[in-house]
């Protein structure tokens, strides 16, 4: 298992160097994507956020499955869950109707939701599922933590280009107002 954690590591460390240099959220959403996959047992991810009117959602970025689609195929009950603020896993051992449309249309075996928090705000979540494919819980249960950090990961360079945006707007401002003074 030293492997394992060494995988994870870089792709933590690559995950991090790229994100300090991301302008955008979806600079950030698809190091965090890329991540996964390269320390992971999931194959397929999403980094969503909510937009427009409720219940709409942004595809920031996708790997796997989810990224060959224009509309992102993922379970909408786990996201919905979700963005409530905790983290939801779903096992196929347990699928019952609320979950089932999507979960049986895309053959999903394990996925997992995890809201991407800016203090108490849900900013966005990271889904990451498996289909036709069965891990093991042991191997499912190493990367909670590993996506869990990378979702905490993602609020914080997300909440740094927020405040990038509002210093950039505060600079053009106060140059506006200086300028009209002369």
């Amino acid at each position: 298992d030293h492997t394992y954690a060494r995988e994870q590591l870089a792709a933590l460390l690559m995950c991090s160097n790229t994100i300090h240099g991301a302008e955008s959220a979806s600079g950030v959403a698809s190091a965090v994507a890329e991540a996964v996959c390269e320390g992971t047992v999931f194959n397929n991810v999403a980094i969503v956020r909510p937009h427009g009117s409720e219940g709409s959602i942004e595809l920031l970025a996708a790997q796997g499955c989810i990224a060959n689609t224009t509309e992102p195929n993922i379970s909408r009950t786990l996201l919905n869950a979700a963005m409530e603020g905790e983290a939801v896993r779903f096992q196929s051992s347990e699928v019952d109707d609320k979950f089932a449309q999507s979960i049986i249309e895309h053959n999903i075996t394990t996925a997992i939701c995890f809201p991407i928090k800016i203090g108490f705000v849900i900013v966005g979540c990271l889904y990451i599922d498996n289909r036709n494919v069965q891990v093991s819980d042991e191997a499912v249960d190493q990367d909670i933590d590993f996506c869990k950090g990378l979702a905490d990961i993602a609020a914080l360079a997300l909440s740094n280009l927020m405040r990038i945006e509002i210093e950039r707007r505060h600079s053009q401002e106060r140059n506006a107002m200086l300028l009209g003074t002369v």
